[in-house]
């Protein structure tokens, strides 16, 4: 079994980048619509996340074929039941690769993924993000303690929210309001040109 797999991701938006742009202003009950490729094993999904007013993130999907170049009519049946856009709205906004590690408690009541190798393509810009690392942490209600949340506190990794779709687009599209993302991405930028000294 492989231990690093391999994602494409294409993520959609309104000509008017509402889905950008309602992350960017810090809005709840936003969307994000969003194709991905398991490459591997060659299954794909097409999938709808929203933040909801609580800031919980509730995500739907259904299966479609690799290949996905248009909005079949199950795809439009699943957009309209559960995003207010609807496939007239959507056209492709950026795509990203990136390679993925899972790591899973053995009790299975914590969850971690290290995604690295980060790629955006946005028309004629590409930005690849080859020093950075992601790490999601994810535990459920009853462990108190992670020993890993310890161990990255002790190496002075602090949390801190990202989006691939976000800062992919800020990255790549000098016309894009982002001034919320400005401060991250100087610290982005900070440690990644560490990196390279």
């Amino acid at each position: 079994q492989k231990k690093i797999l391999s994602y494409s991701t294409t993520y959609f938006d309104t000509h008017l980048n509402s889905m950008y742009k309602a992350h960017h202003n810090g809005r709840l009950n936003r969307y994000k619509v969003r194709h991905r490729t398991y490459v591997d094993s060659g299954i794909s999904f097409l999938e709808i996340k929203r933040k909801n007013n609580k800031g919980r993130t509730i995500k739907n999907r259904i299966a479609t074929k690799k290949n996905f170049t248009a909005f079949d009519p199950d795809a439009q049946l699943f957009l309209r039941n559960n995003c207010p856009f609807s496939t007239s709205d959507l056209q492709p906004a950026i795509r990203n690769q990136f390679h993925r590690i899972t790591l899973v408690s053995k009790s299975f009541d914590e969850r971690c993924t290290i995604d690295f190798n980060i790629n955006f393509q946005h028309k004629d810009q590409e930005v690849s993000l080859d020093h950075l690392a992601i790490i999601e942490l994810k535990t459920n209600g009853s462990r108190a303690t992670s020993a890993l949340k310890s161990l990255l506190s002790t190496m002075g990794i602090k949390k801190s929210g990202f989006s691939k779709y976000c800062f992919g687009r800020a990255l790549t599209d000098e016309n894009l309001k982002n001034n919320a993302f400005k401060p991250r991405i100087r610290q982005l930028t900070k440690t990644l040109m560490s990196c390279h000294v």
